[in-house]
């Protein structure tokens, strides 16, 4: 029986050379880009006006403090990439401040792989899902 660490390594060997799967998780990064440039101004309106409105708690930034809690839902928790993803990139643009991460099942799966990238992407969930 082969070594989990070298079947690890031989699946990741393959995503990482298969030209479409590179191609699908640079498309699905890019458009997130794309997505919170073409609606930050209406991003930045709602989350000012919340704030206001509900109260909100804020940090010392004004940035809104966030908690995030995922489902379990099996392979459909690969769609937590997506979300994970835009909120990363408002907390790079100081509008959010992402605290505690927590989940269930496929959740809690995608909350150890988001925390676990080192560029705070979803590259790292995606790659693994």
């Amino acid at each position: 029986m082969a070594d989990w660490k070298d079947v690890l390594d031989r699946l990741l060997k393959e995503v990482q050379e298969d030209e479409a799967c590179q191609k699908l998780l640079e498309d699905l990064l890019s458009y997130a880009v794309y997505a919170v440039a073409k609606n930050e101004a209406d991003i930045r309106d709602t989350l000012r006006n919340r704030v206001k409105v509900q109260n909100w708690p804020v940090d010392e930034n004004s940035a809104v403090e966030l908690d995030i809690l995922w489902p379990g839902a099996g392979y459909d928790s690969a769609a937590c990439a997506g979300s994970f993803e835009v909120l990363a990139l408002l907390a790079n643009k100081g509008l959010l401040k992402l605290r505690d991460f927590m989940g269930a099942s496929g959740g809690a799966t995608s909350a150890l792989l988001a925390l676990a990238d080192p560029q705070e992407s979803s590259r790292t969930m995606l790659t693994f899902y």
